[in-house]
């Protein structure tokens, strides 16, 4: 407790240094509006359309399926479905005309059941590039939403899932970002299974399986650009003192 506390009052004085990246992962038997975060109309890529760089978008996506990952809403069900038999699936650019900071990254994907399958699930690297720094760094490989192994409608029952990067002392994730890159790979091969993307024997297959085909469906990418104001962050802190003097 007073460790979460001293954090609070470190960034209440303004000084939100990027600490560790982590990520959260949410599933739910459902739609997307089941989990823990909406789908949010207001972050730094809503509307932006990006560069698609290798994979593309399932035939069934109506055109242009970049559209669909930062509209704002959840859409119908083929929108923003990812190419399968690709890897990635999708390898997609935004780049910034101004640098942004980033406090958080959301992605959202969905395809309730029954019947269900894997395109409810994620699996997706990060990268990103730094105002006046030419390099390309990874912030995360392989996030996934859940683990490999698991099998939809049988081991688990899951219509939607979350993904969310953040700082570990939720502080500001990243500063002075001008490009952000997502690869999202494929999921699994319309059994259910979530599978990583590699043939057993590639030096990155992990699970002893074929490689995974099929596409996650897609719901929306959200980068998180706003932090909770000092004041705020100031009252939670006084929040928890209250509440240790109690105890």
């Amino acid at each position: 407790m007073r460790i979460v506390i001293a954090g609070l009052c470190v960034l209440a004085f303004g000084t939100a240094a990027m600490g560790v990246p982590m990520y959260d992962k949410y599933k739910v038997d459902g739609t997307v509006g089941l989990l823990p975060w909406p789908i949010d109309a207001t972050d730094a890529l809503n509307g932006m359309f990006g560069t698609v760089e290798a994979g593309g978008f399932h035939a069934a996506t109506p055109a242009p399926g970049e559209v669909d990952l930062t509209d704002g809403i959840e859409g119908a069900g083929v929108e923003a479905v990812l190419a399968d038999f690709s890897n990635p699936s999708l390898q997609i650019r935004y780049d910034f005309t101004t640098p942004i900071n980033v406090r958080e990254i959301r992605v959202f994907a969905s395809n309730p059941g029954p019947p269900y399958n894997s395109r409810a699930y994620q699996n997706y690297d990060v990268e990103y590039m730094l105002d006046g720094d030419p390099t390309t760094y990874e912030l995360l490989d392989y996030v996934r939403s859940t683990e490999y192994g698991n099998w939809n409608g049988q081991t688990e029952f899951v219509g939607s899932t979350a993904t969310r990067i953040r700082n570990d002392s939720y502080g500001w994730l990243l500063q002075d970002v001008v490009q952000l890159r997502f690869r999202f790979y494929c999921v699994g091969q319309t059994t259910g299974g979530f599978w990583d993307p590699w043939d057993a024997g590639h030096p990155e297959d992990t699970d002893g399986n074929p490689a995974a085909f099929e596409a996650s469906i897609i719901k929306e990418i959200d980068v998180i650009d706003v932090i909770p104001e000092p004041a705020s962050l100031m009252l939670l802190a006084l929040g928890g003192l209250a509440l240790l003097r109690r105890r």
